[in-house]
């Protein structure tokens, strides 16, 4: 049977772990005539000088922002967190999906991202 005591820590330690989360930003970028949304998740204790290794994630079905917030929610952003990695979501642009003609803005985006952060091993 627990004490008091030890429910109370259990409660405090909880919470502090809730407390520690990863960062996620939401962004945009001019390519190629079309703006692209995207989010970011930066892992806990982000320090822009050093260095992490990074994914490309993209959401299922339309691609949209709605798309990028579940696969962040769903999973990458507790193994971002965990692993300490960022993670780049873009939605498709115009509702043209990454496979049906949006693909011609990776190398731009690609560019920008790696401008911005500083990406271990460069994807």
């Amino acid at each position: 049977m627990c004490t008091r005591l030890e429910m109370l820590l259990f409660s405090i330690l909880s919470l502090v772990a809730c407390m520690v989360s990863a960062t996620v930003i939401e962004k945009s970028m001019h390519l190629s005539e079309v703006v692209v949304q995207y989010k970011v998740v930066l892992p806990d204790g982000y320090d822009p000088s050093k260095w992490y290794p990074a994914i490309l994630a993209f959401g299922g079905g339309p691609q949209t922002m709605k798309q990028v917030d579940e696969i962040l929610e769903r999973n990458l952003r507790a193994e971002a967190e965990r692993r300490g990695y960022i993670v780049f979501a873009p939605a498709a642009p115009d509702g043209v999906l990454f496979f049906q003609g949006s693909e011609h803005i990776f190398p731009s985006f690609l560019d920008e991202v790696l401008r911005d952060f500083n990406i271990e091993g460069k994807f």
